[in-house]
């Protein structure tokens, strides 16, 4: 058994799906595990990428990391692949279904708020500036935009999260190809149709996942906060500091 101070444990749990309790965020299954994934398709890695989670394809050649840094594991054509495959479909089936609340112009971007809600574009769109997601101080509100195209950004596009808005709740639905021009600053869960290309310095907080076609990344970070569960809580710790005047929650797991 240990302790584990409480402001750890967010950090580890800043993406545990807390808002299924109210039925409404899409369910990752397997892949919540993976940073960048893809059912069926190739996978290149052309310069020195950054992964925080778990990387793989079921069906396709697998060439990376050299070069490149992964903190996860890599999954290639194995009984974790063939899961991930199946549960990437199953999400991107789940977010096809959900119904739009308010169309989105094909021209997203140049300092556009978005507040939570299904949004739909009936063909091909691009981002371009700056987009903002407002969670409208609700840190369980979810974004759901779906794209019936492609699906590109400008270089240097940058995405923002305000007033409890998570990465983790934003979900985009792109029924073609995804392509991050170098320095766009991308937020959210990517579940692409088509092929991934992932330009110079592009960065992505979130993840991509891709249910049929390839993946290729250069120079770039993909960050992924995930979740170290399951754990068992067996008791708790209030600590005062009435010199720092603070008090300090500890976990006994």
């Amino acid at each position: 058994m240990k302790y584990i101070n409480l402001s750890i444990l967010f950090l580890v749990l800043f993406c545990l799906n807390v808002s299924n309790l109210w039925g409404q965020l899409p369910d990752l299954r397997s892949a919540e595990g993976f940073s960048v994934f893809t059912g069926i398709g190739a996978f290149n890695v052309t310069g020195p990428s950054s992964v925080s989670g778990d990387v793989g394809t079921n069906a396709g050649e697998f060439n990376g990391f050299l070069p490149g840094i992964l903190s996860g594991q890599k999954y290639v054509e194995n009984t974790v692949s063939q899961q991930a495959s199946v549960d990437v479909g199953l999400l991107y089936d789940d977010l096809f279904a959900r119904t739009c609340d308010s169309v989105i112009l094909l021209a997203m971007g140049n300092g556009q708020n978005l507040t939570p809600g299904v949004y739909c574009a009936g063909a091909a769109s691009k981002i371009a500036g700056s987009f903002i997601f407002d969670g409208q101080n609700d840190p369980n509100s979810i974004f759901i935009i779906q794209i019936d195209g492609t699906f590109s950004s400008a270089p240097n596009t940058t995405m923002t999260l305000i007033n409890g808005a998570s990465s983790c709740n934003v979900f985009w639905l792109i029924n073609g190809m995804l392509t991050l021009a170098g320095n766009t600053r991308f937020k959210g869960n990517a579940v692409v149709q088509g092929a991934v290309s992932l330009l110079d310095s592009a960065r992505v907080e979130g993840r991509i996942l891709v249910t049929s076609d390839a993946i290729n990344m250069a120079s770039n970070a993909v960050t992924t906060f995930l979740s170290a569960l399951p754990v068992d809580l067996i008791r708790f710790v209030v600590k005062l500091n009435i010199e720092k005047k603070s008090v300090s929650l500890l976990f006994m797991i």
